[in-house]
This record gives structure tokens, sequence and C-alpha cells, in this order.
């Protein structure tokens, strides 16, 4: 690895990472400017911060492999995962809760009963997937960070960070 192409992909990156926050800020600006109530826009700031600081994180990860820091680079992809998917995981686990306490009550027919049963099913093959779709995501991106450790030139980085599926990472 050319140190000079180093210093350039760490330019990159961190260009990146601040180009991030500039967009938050005129995505949360464009939130705060439309007519709707000020929770729907302060839920829309908050869902703004939380996609940035995923991205970011995964940036961080990839500057820390490049700079080979790859325990701190895991971190950073650990750290990227969670704040994408405990979320979601946290939204359907509440939905599990109501379904189970509607389930506790008698005086549910016998149709309620079995929709209430099709709907929780539809929140448990999705939280099904959500795990999976989890795993798969912090398997590429540890793939990515390995790969930029060992020296993967931009082109490569690029393909591997657009990945849209374990098998289609692992081919590159």
């Amino acid at each position: 690895f050319k140190i000079q192409e180093k210093q350039t992909q760490l330019q990159n990156l961190a260009d990146r990472i601040q180009a991030l926050d500039v967009k938050a800020q005129e995505e949360k600006n464009k939130a705060e400017n439309r007519l709707a109530p000020t929770l729907a826009i302060t839920g829309e700031q908050a869902a703004i911060d939380r996609a940035i600081a995923v991205k970011q994180l995964g940036l961080n990860a990839q500057f820390q492999a490049l700079k080979g820091n790859l325990q701190l680079a895991n971190d950073f992809v650990d750290k990227a995962v969670k704040a994408e998917f405990d979320p979601i995981k946290e939204q359907l686990d509440i939905k599990l809760q109501n379904l189970d306490l509607v389930s506790g009550m008698s005086d549910l027919t016998p149709k309620e009963k079995r929709m209430r049963e099709a709907r929780k099913m539809n929140v448990e093959l999705a939280l099904e997937g959500m795990k999976q779709k989890k795993a798969e995501t912090e398997a590429i991106r540890k793939l990515t960070i390995n790969a930029i450790a060992q020296g993967a030139d931009q082109a490569t980085q690029d393909a591997l960070e657009n990945s849209t599926s374990l098998e289609q990472a692992t081919r590159i």
C-alpha cells in the first residue's frame, strides 16, 4: 500500500464523514420547516440523526481499518449494526408483547383469536428476518474492514460497501 494512496483514502473517508454532518443538518432543517406537529418533526429529526450515525459509524470503522486499528474498527461495526437494528427489534418486541396481552383477554371471538395469531406469526417472521439481515450486514461490514486492512483498492472497498448480500460480498 502506497503511503500517498492511503492518505488519500483516509482524507476521502474524513470528508465523507464530515459531509454526512452537513447532510444531516440540511435534512433536519427541511423537516423543521414543514407544517407538522412538533412531535412529528422531532421524531423525524431523531430518525435522521440515527441514520446518519449508522453511516458515520460504518465510515469510522473503515477509517480505523485503514489505519490498522482492527479492534477499534470491529467495535465501530458492532456499534453501527446495533444502532441500525436494535430500534427495529425493539419495535417488533413491543408488538409481540402487545399481541400477548391481547391473547390473555377472555372475551376474544374465535375469529379475533385467529387474527391475533396471524399477526403474531407475521411479527415473529419479521423479527426472524431482521435477525438474519442484522447478521448478514455485520458479516459484510466486517468483511469490508478486513479487506481494507489487507490493502484492498478503492473499487473493491466500494463494491463491498455496496453489497446487498453476503454471497455477493464474498464473490468480490
